[in-house]
């Protein structure tokens, strides 16, 4: 018998990594492109960032790993493949002078780390410089090169009890909104309330904010302002991923296995399986596709499927179609029998009662006889009984 095996071992060929650095802090187009030799093709992918595809791109700096399985189910680990952050350009806002109440009398000394250009308020000038006729406010500054950068400051305005507080609670999950309200306290009221330069409102209300730093302008009857600065935080994204799964050997049995695996929310995670299994391993799995949602400690949820398969029919040996050759003579042993298998998963191998392990036994005797057959993966059947008969004694 020739026992073969793939032409190669699965290679995940480091040396031909090919890793696109991001082009500025912060920026999500880097990417890592691979190569994969040896093994049986189709491969199936995946990182530890949760995608299934051979090459990631738009993505952040940092490090990854991914896993390769082969046709065959053999795997192998790729990396890690380091993704570096550039150093992040910077603007600084110097020398601060302050208005008086709407006062054009402001200014700021403006200075960026790439030496870059600076506008503000549509005027541009270079790196250093100093901008006047700023009346009390919020400014954002802008650097005009490769990388832009921005830097806000305000100025406000002095001699003024005009102050303000903020109660803002951060998202429990990913991508959620909350509401910050903005209170003034001293100055002259009414107040009116500006949020990053766009959004004005009188009751100092903000709905639907998601994760960022915000500034909050607040200016009274005379004029006199207050600038807030407050940040929302929100958790990472959760995201759940199939890392394992383990199909059906046997036709109808119950064997099957798939576990998940989930990063980012906030710690302890809970599962919940189709079928209502709670682990991070669902188990005694029948044919069929599976979800699984994970539900993180603030009840953040991520969903993920896999499809447990099973050989397309149950081993069968169809006894109907056996064919018995009897023997010819009394005491001949030129009986035969010949059986018809299907199902389960081939090879087949045979175990007859009179000792053969052929499929078709043939020099049988009169007699009964069984047939057990086992394919592939283990999975048995018994055949029979099949008996011979003879002629009487001449």
């Amino acid at each position: 018998v020739t026992i073969t095996q793939p032409a190669a071992a699965l290679d995940l060929t480091t040396v031909a990594a090919v890793l696109t650095q991001p082009t500025c802090h912060n920026a999500a187009n880097g990417a890592v492109n691979i190569t994969v030799s040896g093994g049986t093709a189709p491969y199936i992918y995946l990182w530890s960032n949760g995608l299934g595809t051979q090459d990631i791109s738009n993505t952040t700096a940092g490090t990854y790993n991914v896993t390769v399985t082969d046709a065959g189910g053999c795997q192998i680990v790729g990396g890690p493949y380091v993704l570096n952050n550039p150093a992040a350009v910077t603007v600084t806002a110097s020398g601060i002078v302050n208005s008086q109440c709407n006062a054009s009398v402001g200014s700021v000394v403006l200075t960026s780390s790439d030496g870059s250009n600076i506008t503000l308020n549509g005027v541009t000038q270079v790196s250093g410089s100093t901008f006047t006729g700023l009346v009390a406010g919020y400014y954002t500054a802008t650097s005009n090169g490769t990388c832009p950068a921005s830097v806000s400051f305000s100025i406000v305005n002095i001699n003024s009890t005009l102050a303000a507080t903020v109660s803002v609670a951060n998202p429990l999950c990913h991508g959620g909104l909350v509401t910050a309200t903005v209170t003034a306290t001293g100055g002259t009221a009414p107040y009116t309330y500006v949020l990053n330069g766009a959004t004005t409102n009188a009751t100092g209300v903000f709905n639907t904010l998601g994760a960022g730093n915000y500034n909050v302008l607040v200016t009274d009857h005379n004029g006199c302002t207050y600038t807030l600065s407050f940040t929302i935080s929100q958790p990472a994204a959760l995201v759940a991923g199939i890392v394992s799964s383990q199909n059906i050997s046997c036709y109808g049995a119950s064997t099957g296995s798939a576990t998940v695996s989930a990063t980012g929310g906030t710690t302890p995670y809970t599962y919940l399986w189709t079928g209502g299994q709670t682990t991070a391993t669902a188990t005694s799995l029948t044919a069929g596709l599976y979800n699984v949602t994970v539900t993180d400690a603030n009840g953040c949820t991520s969903t993920a499927a896999v499809t447990i398969t099973e050989p397309a029919a149950a081993l069968d040996i169809t006894s109907v179609l056996a064919v018995l050759t009897n023997p010819n003579c009394n005491g001949s042993s030129n009986g035969a029998i010949n059986v018809t298998v299907s199902g389960g998963t081939a090879p087949y191998s045979y175990d007859w009662s009179s000792g053969d392990n052929v499929q078709d036994p043939s020099a049988l005797t009169a007699g009964t006889y069984f047939v057990t057959v086992t394919d592939a993966h283990g999975c048995q059947v018994v055949g029979g009984p099949y008996t011979l008969t003879q002629p009487a004694a001449v």
